[in-house]
């Protein structure tokens, strides 16, 4: 039997009084492509930094490609959901993704030529290569995220996890983002967070629901006004636009009540 790229086991975590997760539970298969949604303070991004390693479960139990997260991180890519870089720092879009290999390159030593391939393979596979050579700050919002997500490529990773990695795109880069990352999650399990439902139904195949202290992992075809409902209080709507499905597939749109 494959192992998971990520199982988590009757976990529960809390901050302080405050309980996020509650004896969850989710297993993501290898290459999964996977969004997680749910309410500002469900715990998404707590569901994230559970996985990275960067906290601990109270109870239960979190394992990253069979091992444990601080473990796998060296196969794990992350994009954070902010990620700056000093604006008086002149950092080129390359400076940037070779970033991504300084837990790889030997300390205190330059990079070397499979530091730089590796890097050029990744603003490859994001479409930024003509770009190497540009200042990082001069980019737009869109292509910035493009080049955070080969720095993250560049470690090579066999799970990748981006936290709201469209929130400050239009949506077109967005759509754009999305069709990238399902076309990596061929090579990759990629795990997301984001705020986006219709995005979400128009690319991607399962949806992990974090709401009320537990996960529910299922086909995103099958994300119902009635799930928003119980996950958001009621404060959601799913809109379904059927005379397009023949072309495109399922599309949802969310909005609220008012």
């Amino acid at each position: 039997m494959s192992i998971p790229a990520i199982e988590l086991k009757n976990v529960s975590f809390s901050y302080g009084p405050v309980p996020v997760l509650e004896e969850a539970g989710m297993v993501v298969g290898k290459k999964d492509f996977v969004a997680v949604v749910g309410p500002n303070g469900s715990g998404k991004t707590t569901l994230l930094k559970l996985i990275l390693g960067l906290l601990k479960p109270d109870k239960g139990k979190v394992e990253v490609l069979g091992l444990q997260p601080e473990d796998a991180r060296p196969q794990v890519g992350y994009v954070p959901q902010f990620a700056e870089i000093d604006p008086n720092f002149p950092a080129t879009t390359m400076d940037v993704v070779l970033m991504g290999r300084l837990g790889k390159a030997k300390s205190f030593r330059p990079f070397s030529k499979k530091d730089k391939r590796s890097a050029i393979r990744a603003l490859q596979r994001v479409g930024m290569d003509d770009a190497a050579g540009k200042s990082f700050n001069s980019m737009s919002g869109g292509q910035k995220q493009r080049v955070l997500i080969a720095r993250a490529l560049a470690t090579e990773p066999t799970l990748l996890l981006l936290d709201e990695p469209t929130a400050n795109v239009d949506t077109a880069s967005g759509k754009a983002f999305l069709k990238l990352l399902h076309k990596l999650s061929g090579d990759m399990t990629v795990v997301l967070v984001t705020h986006d439902i219709g995005l979400v139904s128009e690319q991607i195949p399962r949806c992990a629901c974090v709401g009320k202290g537990k996960i529910l992992l299922h086909p995103t075809e099958d994300l119902t006004g009635d799930t928003l409902d119980d996950l958001w209080g009621g404060d959601m709507r799913l809109i379904r636009h059927d005379q397009s499905c023949s072309s495109e597939g399922h599309k949802w749109q969310n909005s609220s009540k008012h």
